[in-house]
């Protein structure tokens, strides 16, 4: 499961960041054990809000489906 699966209001625990999501992934906050809400969606769909160490961060969906999740709950 990566990140682009959260919709709106929906939370998740970052698993780990593939290889090539870099450093700046990391930089903003999404590493392991971290906790990720899902804010909201432009309405194109990319990108999309997200909550991340009580900041918040738009990702477009290529470097969303580089964050792994462990689990999700709303």
């Amino acid at each position: 499961m990566d990140l682009t699966i959260l919709a709106p209001g929906q939370k998740g625990q970052v698993s780990c960041v593939c290889e090539d999501g870099g450093r700046r992934l990391q930089d903003l906050g999404l590493i392991a054990g971290a906790e990720v809400r899902c804010l909201f969606q432009s309405p194109l769909g990319d990108p999309t809000a997200y909550q991340i160490c009580g900041v918040t961060v738009a990702l477009r969906k290529t470097d969303a489906r580089k964050v792994l999740l462990e689990r999700i709950w709303d």
